[in-house]
């Protein structure tokens, strides 16, 4: 199954930034988002959407560090189906996105600070631009020795590319 949600909106809050014990942070703030249509009376509506969202770690402390409300924000995550009892007693819930990569879409983008953030990559996706990164220069490699097939090991992860060598020849 799939789960994942790409939403662009504005902040409705400032991040409200915590850390757990182990001294890992957490960030969570809500996106709002609409939706801009004409009924079929050609009368003028729109939907907005409120959502919660959590940001762990490192990304949570630079999403804390660089937007505010009213930010323009691109969020990237999945739901997450949240229950709990409240202190009436009664249960309750939610979905929330958990988010996993954020872009800055904000024009003005603090001209204050030089350092400007576009995306925060989770560890998984490090790691995977890494290994494209060493593919792809070891393709360019082999392709200029004459060499068919290239394989690359990291991390228990085997990454084969069959190159025909007359399809790359000028």
């Amino acid at each position: 199954m799939y789960n994942k949600v790409i939403m662009i909106g504005n902040l409705t809050r400032d991040i409200e930034l915590k850390y757990i014990p182990s001294g890992a942070a957490i960030a969570k703030g809500a996106i709002a988002t609409s939706h801009k249509y004409k009924t079929q009376s050609g009368e003028q509506k729109e939907e907005v959407c409120f959502l919660d969202f959590s940001v762990f770690g490192k990304s949570a402390e630079i999403l804390n560090q660089y937007v505010r409300k009213g930010s323009k924000v691109m969020l990237e995550g999945r739901l997450i189906f949240e229950q709990w009892a409240a202190q009436d007693g009664t249960n309750r819930n939610r979905h929330t996105l958990r988010v996993e990569v954020f872009k800055f879409l904000d024009s003005k983008a603090d001209a204050a600070n030089t350092m400007v953030v576009d995306i925060i990559m989770t560890k998984c996706q490090r790691k995977i631009h890494i290994i494209i990164t060493k593919v792809v220069d070891t393709i360019i490699h082999n392709l200029k020795h004459n060499n068919r097939i290239i394989a690359h090991k990291h991390n228990n992860m085997v990454v084969r590319l069959h190159l025909l060598h007359k399809t790359y020849q000028k």
